[in-house]
């Protein structure tokens, strides 16, 4: 397996450029008289940039959505376009740093051709390239949106990078695709194609984002091999088709794939309900507390939080303590180390990363630790004394609340330090740990001869343990890669403040509870005053519990009547206000009346005519979200949730900050526009959650549109959060699938094709067509789940086990493989088909039936 940070036959470092040398020179287009660029009236100051200016930094941000600035009709090479709005056409552009948005909100349509070597990126725009092109070209995106309406040629290549998205609009044939982080996303719409080539000089690329939208994705290139590497999210699903025509797809977990090597213990600590579970290996982890009499003692301490990817782990007042197993390092072998770690500015003393070894100071041991200066300390004693510390790398800072990626590694005579992916120092030395040594510690320090332990204000996240191996320069700097897109979203987020108002919905005896702690419970109030149909608890969200409202049903309210007072905490006037939810608008346009006059009002703050709504809007074909200041008044639309309904009906978070003069919405974490205004909110407003309330005070007349579907995590804070923080509240609470791509994802491995799941634990709920080889490497686990009688008419080989759920019935007309098990759930049925043969294990449910046309042979029980 090719190590993460391998893009095709280039490395990340080669599509990368940035422009050296020269100040860049500044040039705007003030579009003063019509359109073209070749008249100096229409640049402020008269100043014209030159067609081949490679430092120069070119704003069309005066455009107007529908105006149109026409080039030249010849080669332009700059150094970066920014843009807001309105079209670009004419001749040819190269760009070094690409395209960039200086506003947000708007949409800049590119019809000029793309020229040059270089990735031409989209930075934090949204840019249509609505040229078809003649040329193959690298397109790619790191941040913002890249929709493909016009043509690229079947020689060009898409690269999607941190938090970037892009959409195929029109049916493409390009040779590769590629993703070094997992926030990145491909959305191909519903009815279009996105084909892969590959080609001759097409070497195995790897996207480690996620697929969604409900088109097709076909698979060519018999010598092509592309990796699926991404993270699967329920509000971002792929319902598509798969087509492998030629070649392998491989289906690889982003975090096992971000290990070049796979380690010997590692722990991801993103399961809430036992974090201290280790993904590889036997090692758990307990929490404990420090008890002078008695030792470590268990301690029931909640110390899951938000982590680099998914959760992590917050130690504060407690130990976290493994036991000495086998894979672990002892004597003085060679090994590897890693971890990501938080530590606050103000945290006390020296602070613990990850150490291993006995208590007694007799014996050689290991740690990693953060100085109070914030540098990097390693130690082979316990006792951490100054004489033990064997590299100290002061010139780092990794005491100032930001995640940062700490590895070691020992080949039996150099210790050698890496910070953030880079080598910060080095150090000869020796190791003899005793064979028998018995404690693994995290966040804890030994502070005496006595073994006692001081415990550290830190938080950690995937922590990694390779025994025998010496990973490289190159192999760190791609572990750090793979978590890169979140660690820079998050890099500077304080914590986040503690809302006055939590609607978690987790309650079934009390829809409306408060988990605040500040008692705000809301009142079910049905349509029309039937209050035998309000909302309920239902288990409709991956997150806990939702809140669920069907067509005809009510909302929730504080008070349960319109222009209650407003609860004190809850921030009224122009005071700052942020509220943040998760919201699934179902499988039907929201509006109950046929007035196109109204959103439906999912949450509201305020009076009819002064309030903060968030709300939804379209029909049958399209959905978006929108903030209201008024019940008829949208103030920033979701425009790049102008999606079509398959899409837009998933779960999603929603956002908006109110700093008392301007109001941001963000749909999924990500800013989607800014309103310039204020709204003084009425402490005698309405506060519900699933309606708006109309100034006639008749809750409930035809025209109020009430929402219908379901809504989790509703959250209300006193202040107005930043960017970071809104994107941190998203991401803490993410619903993930545990599938690389969605369960709902229909594959066709054709005769001659390979379809890889490599490590990974994948569903499908329509087992995949064709006859072509599915290969199970690194103990993966494919699980089929089909509404119907199905057949596996594939032959599937390798390492890992094929499972068949509860009460679903499957047929093998292929042959399953030694090395392969194949378990059956409860009630599960299993048939073999005439050719049809199961060579490996077979693991039998209760209830479970075996149907034999054929003779059965299996390796085990």
């Amino acid at each position: 397996m090719k190590p993460l940070h391998a893009i095709g036959s280039l490395t990340v470092s080669s599509i990368i450029m940035f422009a050296a040398g020269a100040k860049a020179a500044n040039y705007s287009f003030i579009n003063a008289a019509g359109g073209s660029a070749a008249d100096s009236a229409n640049w402020q100051n008269s100043s014209v940039p030159a067609d081949s200016e490679t430092t120069a930094s070119v704003a069309f941000t005066n455009l107007t959505q529908g105006s149109t600035a026409t080039l030249a009709d010849t080669p332009h090479e700059w150094k970066e376009l920014l843009v807001a709005n309105g079209t670009i056409a004419g001749g040819s552009i190269a760009l070094t740093d690409g395209i960039k948005a200086s506003a947000k909100g708007g949409e800049t349509t590119v019809e000029s051709k793309l020229s040059g070597t270089e990735v031409a990126y989209v930075h934090g725009a949204k840019v249509r390239l609505g040229a078809s092109q003649t040329d193959d070209v690298a397109v790619g995106v790191r941040n913002g949106t890249l929709v493909l309406d016009g043509t690229l040629t079947s020689g060009s290549t898409l690269h999607i990078d941190g938090n970037g998205v892009i959409e195929v609009a029109r049916n493409q044939t390009v040779a590769t695709l590629a993703g070094d982080c997992k926030g990145g996303r491909l959305q191909i719409d519903g009815g279009k194609t996105l084909t892969l080539e590959g080609g001759d000089d097409a070497a195995e690329t790897v996207f480690c984002g996620s697929l969604y939208g409900s088109g097709n994705l076909v698979k060519n290139g018999s010598d092509y091999e592309l990796t699926l590497a991404g993270d699967n999210t329920t509000n971002h699903p792929f319902s598509g088709s798969i087509d492998i025509n030629e070649g392998k797809l491989a289906l690889t977990d982003g975090k096992s794939r971000s290990f070049a090597v796979t380690p010997t213990m590692y722990w991801s600590f993103d399961n809430p309900g036992n974090p201290g579970k280790a993904d590889v290996g036997t090692a758990d982890f307990k929490t404990c507390t420090w008890d002078s009499s008695s030792g470590h003692v268990t301690s029931s301490a909640d110390i899951s939080a938000a982590g680099v990817s998914g959760f992590g782990i917050h130690l504060d007042g407690t130990v976290f303590m493994g036991v000495n197993q086998g894979s672990a390092p002892r004597g003085n072998a060679a090994f590897s180390v890693l971890c990501w770690a938080k530590v606050d500015a103000a945290a006390d003393g020296r602070v613990q990363l990850l150490g291993f070894g006995d208590r007694a100071v007799t014996y050689t041991q290991f740690a990693m630790c953060i100085e109070p200066s914030g540098g990097i300390s390693v130690f082979n004693s316990y006792q951490i004394s100054a004489e033990y510390r064997i590299v100290n790398i002061g010139d780092v800072n990794c005491k100032d609340g930001r995640w940062h990626f700490v590895g070691v590694t020992f080949d039996g005579s150099t210790i050698k330090v890496y910070v953030d992916g880079e080598l910060a120092g080095s150090n000869e030395t020796t190791f003899n740990m005793k064979d028998g040594w018995t404690y693994l510690d995290l966040g804890v320090l030994g502070t005496g001869n006595s073994g006692e332990r001081t415990v550290c204000d830190i938080s950690l996240d995937e922590v990694a343990v390779y025994n025998g191996t010496v990973l490289s320069a190159e192999q760190m700097s791609a572990c750090k890669a793979s978590f890169s897109a979140v660690v820079e979203t998050a890099a500077t987020v304080p914590p986040l403040p503690d809302p006055v108002a939590w609607y978690r919905f987790d309650d079934a005896s009390n829809v409306g509870k408060d988990s605040s702690g500040n008692g705000y419970d809301l009142t079910g109030v049905g349509y029309q005053d039937n209050a035998n149909r309000v909302p309920k608890v239902a288990s409709g969200s991956p997150i806990c519990g939702s809140m669920y409202s069907a067509p005809g049903h009510g909302c929730l309210r504080w008070g349960g009547s319109s222009g209650a007072t407003l609860p004190a905490k809850i921030p009224s006037g122009t005071s700052p206000v942020s509220a943040s939810l998760w919201v699934n608008m179902g499988s039907s346009a929201p509006r109950i009346t046929t007035s196109a006059q109204y959103d439906v009002t999912v949450f509201q703050i305020g009076t009819d005519s002064a309030s903060h709504r968030i709300g939804v809007s379209g029909n049958d074909a399209s959905l978006r979200f929108s903030f209201m200041t008024a019940r008829k008044s949208p103030r920033i639309s979701g425009i790049d949730l102008y999606v079509t309904k398959e899409v837009a009906t998933g779960w999603h978070h929603v956002a908006y900050v109110s700093d008392g003069s301007s109001v941001s919405l963000y749909v999924d974490g990500r800013l989607q526009g800014t309103w310039n205004g204020s709204v003084t909110i009425a402490s005698d407003g309405t506060f519900a959650i699933g309606a708006g309330i109309s100034s006639s005070n008749d809750a409930f007349n035809q025209g109020t549109q009430l929402f219908k579907g379901n809504l989790d995590e509703v959250k209300i804070y006193d202040s107005a959060l930043t960017a970071a923080q809104v994107m941190t509240d998203y991401r803490r609470e993410l619903p993930r699938t545990g599938n690389v791509i969605d369960s709902s994802a229909v594959l066709t491995v054709a005769s001659g094709a390979t379809l890889c799941v490599d490590g990974a634990e994948q569903t499908f709920e329509s087992v995949p067509a064709g006859t072509g080889v599915i290969q199970l490497k690194h103990n993966a686990a494919l699980a089929l789940d089909p509404a119907s009688d199905a057949m596996l008419s594939s032959t599937v080989n390798g390492c890992g086990a094929v499972s068949v759920e509860g009460n679903r019935t499957l047929t093998v007309a292929g042959e399953i493989g030694p090395g392969v098990s194949v378990v059956l759930g409860e009630d599960a049925s299993l048939a073999i088909a005439d050719g049809g043969a199961i060579n490996g294990n077979l693991e039998v449910g209760e209830g479970a039936v075996l149907k034999m046309g054929t003779q059965l042979t299996v390796g085990g029980p």
